[in-house]
């Protein structure tokens, strides 16, 4: 046969809904005339989780197909090294940003295929076999993971005929032998080969995955066999998988230039029906189950009785320990007898013959631990090397004006310096030394301003709480809370004011008014040194209170769990009357906070910012910070105010942004550890954070 006539087939994709992983097989052509011979094959698979679902599959292999058909190669090897730089640079774009384990999670294997010529690569546990007439050989390697470039190695190879390759995920290979592999691929023709090893399967529990894909170069000998198995079939027989298995065994009694006869069924075998073989199987498995169970049972039970009787009876521990120092010393004996028994020059040549070895085995013990310093250093080494080039180009960028460019070069730094293990204090410090200067210099690349000591107006940490909750109040104090606790800070005390039922979500100041939410929902008015039930009747389709603002003495409500907000008209004296319905918008269900001056504006969970007029969204044009704004943030303004102020605890910063959409400022400080809350001063001269039991003011530029 010509090397042209090779069988591609996908052996399995057993996946039912409740497997723990998602995988697909992907086998494809090029529709261009030079390349019409060449196939792309793709397996992939990852574990299930609320982060990645079916679709990256399809995204993946979009990608994959896209690149393969745009490539302006003929060469297979060139064509799958073209595919394999664009998977390198979309799948880090793919992976979920709130799964950042997830790449290191994904098995993939991409492979071209041209007429006998075989190149592929893989990341993940992907196995590859060699099938031969006598043997089976892993051609695959352990790829360490590099999330700088995922695929960083191609294997390539041309199948002779009869010979074929395997590709596969670990289970096929947990459930049918290597040695059965081998023999059904190399002698049996490709789609009875794919149906014997299905039929093999069938009593594998369904929550196991297979993604497996088998190569052959057919000879002359597959094409007699598969004619011999058609003859043979029974008028009628199904076309389903394990239905033709009747006939495996007369395919063994096939030779090379033998003339092809009429087989004939043996009217003595006959196949075991499928449940049968599943009872034999689980009876089976359940009476090994027992035997390993009761000889440990019998073991344990051995080793618990002869340990209670040594604790309870002094007589037969000091039996045992008896006769245990009765064996040292007997074999002592024996030794020093042996050794006294040599002539004297012997029991030197013996001595230092034991000396020599000592000697020997501490040389090859302290040489292979240097060898090990010695690799880990050179290690360190080339990654320092390769971080001097990143910074350079990242220099380059920064001549260019390029700041795009120069962020992705620093945050590839960013992620190698996190990567490395130090061997020695040495290294330790070093890599924080430089991990703090080139997150100073993203920081300058995205515009955001480090202050290493910010002022601080107040510190609480002698009140033992750590404070959640902080607003500005008419009387030029600060109320913060703790919990359901909540207290009035003003000139340099700390006063107890009230406490609330549950915790305490949210403080809302509005002129001589002051309201919080807490966290049973409820909305509450500060009366004195008490907290109240504000008079307001909700909504009747209010479930709970995810967050409020307060504007023209009007409260608004966000229930994100009905993806609505509901308007409270007020009045000056703290009365609210029965809700309405101020808007509807699916992507509420997503909100994390928000605020309003007219205009309502939201912060979702994915950083986005959305403006909403009368209750419908609106057009905003902002500039998005890099990077992007985290899952815990609040936004803030006034109706007096030209800025929109987000508070971003995951990313230990301040944002101002102004609301034509441009960047005012960004503020960041390593004492930002646990950023909860800020206030504005009604000049925005500055704003106050909250961070734990500290208040840090942070002054603004105009």
């Amino acid at each position: 046969m010509s090397d042209s006539d090779s069988t591609i087939k996908k052996l399995f994709l057993h996946e039912p809904a409740y497997a723990t992983t998602h995988a697909d097989i992907y086998v494809g052509g090029s529709s261009n005339p030079e390349r019409s011979l060449q196939q792309l094959i793709l397996i992939i698979s990852y574990p299930r989780s609320k982060f990645a679902d079916q679709s990256l599959l399809t995204a993946i292999i979009q990608q994959a197909v896209r690149a393969f058909e745009g490539s302006r190669h003929a060469t297979p090897e060139l064509t799958l090294e073209e595919t394999l730089e664009t998977l390198n640079i979309a799948l880090p774009e793919i992976a979920p940003r709130r799964d950042p384990r997830w790449l290191a999670s994904l098995t993939m294997l991409a492979a071209i295929s041209d007429r006998g010529q075989l190149h592929f690569s893989s990341i993940g546990d992907i196995q590859a076999f060699l099938i031969q007439q006598a043997s089976l050989t892993r051609v695959s390697e352990q790829q360490q993971f590099n999330p700088l470039k995922l695929f960083s190695h191609i294997t390539s190879g041309l199948l002779d005929p009869g010979n074929a390759m395997l590709f596969t995920t670990p289970p096929l290979i947990d459930y049918i032998s290597t040695e059965k592999i081998k023999k059904i691929l190399y002698e049996i023709p490709p789609r009875l080969a794919e149906e014997r090893l299905a039929s093999l399967l069938t009593g594998v529990p369904p929550s196991v995955s297979f993604a497996s894909v088998f190569i052959k170069s057919t000879t002359e000998l597959d094409e007699l066999a598969e004619r011999g198995y058609r003859t043979t079939e029974p008028a009628g027989a199904s076309e389903t998988i394990g239905a033709q298995d009747t006939s495996f065994e007369e395919l063994d009694t096939l030779r090379p230039h033998v003339p092809m006869r009429r087989m004939r069924r043996s009217p003595r075998w006959s196949p075991m029906p499928a449940s049968a073989v599943v009872l034999r199987f689980l009876a089976r498995a359940l009476l090994e189950y027992l035997k390993t169970v009761y000889a440990s049972l019998v073991v344990l039970t051995k080793m618990l009785w002869k340990l209670l009787t040594a604790l309870i009876s002094f007589r037969e521990r000091n039996a045992g320990e008896h006769a245990y120092l009765q064996f040292v010393t007997a074999r002592y004996q024996d030794f020093k007898n042996q050794l006294l028994r040599l002539p004297r020059h012997s029991r030197r040549i013996l001595l230092l013959t034991a000396l020599l070895v000592f000697i020997l085995l501490h040389l090859v013990m302290v040489k292979g631990q240097y060898r090990q310093v010695q690799k880990v250093q050179s290690a360190f080494d080339e990654t320092l090397a390769l971080l001097a080039q990143k910074k350079e180009a990242a220099n380059d960028a920064i001549i260019y004006n390029d700041e795009k460019a120069a962020e992705k070069f620093l945050m590839e730094i960013d992620g190698l310096l996190s990567d490395i293990t130090p061997a020695n204090k040495t290294q330790e410090d070093q890599i924080a030394g430089y991990l703090e200067d080139n997150r100073r210099d993203l920081n300058k690349i995205r515009h955001i301003n480090d202050i290493p000591s910010p002022f601080v107006l107040a510190d609480l940490a002698a009140s033992g709480n750590s404070f959640n909750q902080m607003a500005y109040a008419a009387d030029d104090s600060y109320l913060i809370s703790s919990g359901s606790a909540l207290s009035r800070w003003k000139d340099g005390t700390l006063t107890p004011v009230a406490a609330a039922p549950s915790a305490i979500t949210r403080i809302l100041p509005s002129g001589t008014n002051t309201f919080v939410t807490t966290a049973d929902n409820a909305l509450l008015r500060l009366s004195g040194s008490a907290l109240t039930p504000a008079t307001v009747t909700a909504d009747a389709s209010q479930k709970a209170i995810t967050a409020a603002a307060l504007y023209a003495n009007n409260l608004y409500i966000l229930d994100a769990g009905s993806h609505t907000i509901f308007k409270y008209n007020g009045t000056s004296s703290g009365v609210f009357s029965t809700g309405t319905v101020w808007g509807r918008d699916t992507l509420l269900a997503q909100t994390l906070d928000l605020t309003i001056d007219g205009n309502l504006y939201t912060l979702n969970e994915d950083g986005r910012i959305v403006k909403y007029l009368r209750g419908e969204r609106v057009e905003f044009a902002y500039h998005e910070p890099s990077p992007r704004i985290g899952t815990h943030a609040k936004i803030y303004t006034t109706k007096d105010s030209n800025y929109l102020y987000v508070l971003d605890p995951d990313n230990k910063r301040v944002i101002i942004l102004e609301k034509q959409g441009a960047i005012k400022d960004q503020f960041t400080s390593k004492e930002f550890t646990n950023l909860a809350d800020l206030a504005l001063l009604p000049d925005e001269s500055s704003v106050a954070v909250l961070n734990g039991s500290k208040i840090y003011l942070i002054a603004i530029t105009e």
